[in-house]
């Protein structure tokens, strides 16, 4: 019987609703008081080694990351939730044994009239490859 193996491209894993409060938005309410914001995570990595051993330490600690996302997001004011999104990309991305990351800051309640849904910004950024 064939085994069919995925390439670690192909292995993703992913955190969503990581919610919390932090200073971010251009109206200085927004940054005294914070702002209710949810982040969403992918990341794209080999995660057969730990399929095989069935042992955290051979993937990311779901609870671990998400505190970092957290502490990274509530640390530092800043306008844009664009921002927010790159600098939690460019943190992942140099902690983790990752290829890529999808991340995505939804703002639930901008402060701006005749927007019911929130607003959200998704960037996918990738480590540049050894060289």
């Amino acid at each position: 019987m064939n085994t069919i193996r995925p390439t670690s491209t192909d292995d993703r894993l992913t955190i969503r609703g990581i919610t919390f409060r932090a200073p971010c938005g251009v109206w200085p309410e927004e940054r005294t008081l914070g702002v209710a914001l949810t982040v969403d995570v992918t990341l794209y990595l080999d995660l057969s080694p730990a399929a095989r051993a069935d042992a955290l330490e051979q993937t990311v600690d779901y609870g671990t990351l998400s505190a970092r996302v957290v502490a990274l997001a509530e640390g530092t004011e800043r306008l844009l939730i664009e921002r927010l999104a790159e600098e939690i990309a460019d943190d992942l991305l140099s902690t983790y044994p990752v290829s890529q990351v999808n991340i995505t800051v939804h703002k639930p309640h901008p402060p701006v009239p005749h927007i019911s849904g929130g607003v959200s910004v998704t960037i996918r950024r990738t480590n540049a490859p050894n060289g």
